[in-house]
């Protein structure tokens, strides 16, 4: 019997290592598709009941407890989330560009777009670059924060505008708790993280207090400098609606990608 060379077995590995990553990253895309899409049906039928047969709000509740006694391993059914179904499927059911952007998405990033926006063109912005950039939960709070549509608008410079993720690992784009109970599993699962990293922030960045800070340092630190105000969200909203309105709707459709070549 013969025996691989250590560099031969490491190619291979690398190789298999390679393939079972994407094999992960479509089965995750594939149960939030079929999440979201479960998520949107369900909607519009309450949509359908509730507004057309006009069973009234109460059906909702009811239907909650029903739901949640029947699959008692998903939270999904809340009777918060139901009425977050419904108005998901309403908001969007007349804009079928932008269906297959929320299947693209998870639950939680679609209720932070949905709950923080305002129009329905800032709302197709940021599902465009939630997409393209794989921003986490927590950089699209940041970034609406930040008034990254208002600013983008004003601009018209995506390319310096829309921060470039720099989370390698797209399998972060799909950590919701509803993909994992959605599947029914029966075992306890913990996520496997890595060692905290520290920062440091500085309003300006002084090299020699930065080599002070890290010299006594144990864990990994990253030093950045910080501006302790924005411009004011409401200043940008007002400059925003003194632009004169796009001719057609085409000139809304390439936010995220306007100016980027291959992006």
């Amino acid at each position: 019997m013969s025996h691989p060379s250590k560099s031969n077995y490491q190619y291979f590995l690398s190789q298999l290592k390679r393939e079972i990553v994407v094999a992960r990253q479509k089965a995750y895309q594939t149960v939030n598709r079929q999440l979201i899409e479960l998520y949107l049906n369900v909607g519009k039928g309450l949509h359908e009941k509730v507004e057309k047969s006009k069973w009234g709000g109460a059906v909702v509740e009811r239907l909650s407890r029903d739901l949640q006694r029947s699959f008692p391993d998903m939270k999904g059914f809340s009777q918060q989330n139901l009425w977050r179904m419904k108005q998901l499927y309403e908001v969007y059911r007349n804009h079928e560009k932008l269906s297959p952007l929320v299947r693209e998405l998870s639950w939680t990033h679609n209720t932070i777009i949905l709950h923080h926006t305002q129009t329905i063109e800032e709302k197709e912005f940021y599902l465009k670059t939630c997409v393209h950039e794989k921003w986490s939960k927590r950089e699209l709070e940041r970034q609406l924060e930040s008034s990254l549509f208002e600013r983008y608008m004003l601009s018209r410079k995506t390319d310096k505008l829309v921060p470039r993720s720099k989370e390698s690992n797209t399998l972060t784009h799909f950590k919701d708790e509803y993909v994992f109970d959605f599947l029914g599993l029966k075992d306890d699962f913990c996520e496997n993280e890595n060692p905290s990293v520290g920062m440091i922030l500085c309003k300006s960045r002084n090299d020699e207090v930065v080599r002070i800070a890290m010299s006594k340092a144990v864990s990994r630190l990253k030093v950045a400098t910080y501006k302790t105000k924005l411009i004011d969200q409401k200043l940008l909203k007002q400059k925003l609606h003194l632009l004169p309105m796009p001719e057609s709707e085409d000139k809304n459709t390439n936010f995220a990608h306007q100016g980027r070549g291959n992006g």
